[in-house]
């Protein structure tokens, strides 16, 4: 008689402003992208919540850092421990019988060999028996069913951020406390979304650029579809307010946003974990 064992499966989306983390398609983890470092030791001191606590708190001794940034791969060391400790965040269970430990992590599409490389060797020392990297844009496309401090400025972001100046639904101004450069002392500043539409319009036109170099690589027969069916929008940036009505007026093609579209990536990269024999060609 042989030995029983489990398979756990992990679903894993790395993202720029939190990781995300499925099993039994259900959220186990869900943390910022934040890892603090200890200088001196060169240990990781803490992962996710905690690191991002402390994040621009830090003593001569720590270092708080994104491991990604801009939908790509900035710290790669960081990037290794952050995904070591959030799967092991996932994993402290333990099991009666032998556990063997599979898991698909969703990686940016921009990401090159050696960061691949990189997630893939990260995810093994983390105790994984198989991994296996799906880019994005197709985790996004599975689970759609086709300096005022970066903390700040992820709430500015959240609450009034715009990609249009002219609004139907206009958000209330965001209070702002930090400080005054020219008094030193505290102040309060209302924003509103007019301000952070000129503030973002360079990074949309960037991203516009972006879309407008893949339209004009496209083939024919899949540029019809796509106009067709349109353009589905995911990830956090989906959610602000006007980018869809602003890149359909750019592009006249329909943009989507899809139905839950933080979770969109995460959700499609457990469905590629549930059906990896499917998905095979998808796996790098």
């Amino acid at each position: 008689m042989g030995f029983f064992s489990l398979t756990r499966k992990l679903a894993v989306d790395l993202g720029t402003a939190n990781t995300v983390i499925i099993e039994d398609g259900k959220i186990i983890i869900d943390q910022p992208s934040y890892v603090t470092l200890n200088k001196k030791t060169d240990k990781v001191e803490w992962v996710g919540a905690e690191a991002y606590r402390r994040f621009e708190k830090e003593n001569n001794d720590l270092s708080t850092v994104r491991p990604l940034k801009d939908g790509v791969v900035a710290d790669l060391d960081a990037c290794e421990y952050m995904i070591r400790g959030m799967i092991r965040m996932a994993t402290t269970k333990k099991h009666f019988f032998p556990t063997s430990l599979k898991v698909v992590v969703c990686v940016p599409s921009g990401s090159t060999d050696v960061e691949i490389r990189a997630v893939r060797d990260a995810a093994e020392k983390a105790g994984a028996n198989e991994v296996y990297l799906i880019h994005e844009p197709m985790a996004a496309a599975i689970g759609i069913g086709i300096d005022i401090g970066e903390r700040t400025a992820e709430e500015i972001k959240k609450n009034v951020g715009s990609a249009l100046d002219q609004l139907d639904n206009e958000p209330e101004p965001y209070t702002v406390v930090g400080q005054d450069l020219a008094s030193i002392l505290p102040k309060t500043v209302d924003v509103n979304y007019h301000e952070i539409s000129t503030c973002l319009d360079k990074s949309i036109t960037k991203i516009e650029t972006a879309i407008g170099n893949a339209l004009d690589d496209t083939a024919p027969e899949l540029y019809a579809d796509i106009f067709n069916n349109g353009i589905y929008l995911a990830g956090g940036g989906a959610q602000l307010k006007g980018l869809d009505k602003r890149l359909q007026a750019k592009f006249q093609i329909p943009f989507k946003i899809a139905d839950d579209p933080l979770y969109s990536v995460a959700n499609g990269t457990f469905i590629a974990l549930q059906n990896s024999d499917k998905y095979t060609l998808l796996f790098k």
